[in-house]
């Protein structure tokens, strides 16, 4: 999880270097570069979106496995 965190900041840090340099130079490929940072973009929040539903059914796994795990208390 924490390797895709990590791939998708490295992607938004490109994006946003990308971005910079295509407003200061290059108003002619703008919209085809703003799609593309577009699909990037959401690309990024998918897997995201992605790493967030593992990591709550982890945690779910280890609430029922130390659930499981844990003895019946006896009155």
């Amino acid at each position: 999880m924490a390797e895709i965190r990590n791939q998708v900041q490295v992607i938004n840090d490109v994006v946003q270097s990308l971005n910079h340099d295509v407003r200061s130079g290059a108003d002619r490929s703008l919209p085809l570069f703003l799609g593309y940072a577009e699909r990037v973009r959401l690309d990024a929040d998918t897997a995201m979106a992605a790493v967030e539903s593992i990591e709550r059914q982890i945690t779910r796994l280890e609430a029922m496995i130390d659930a499981a795990s844990t003895p019946a208390k006896r009155s």
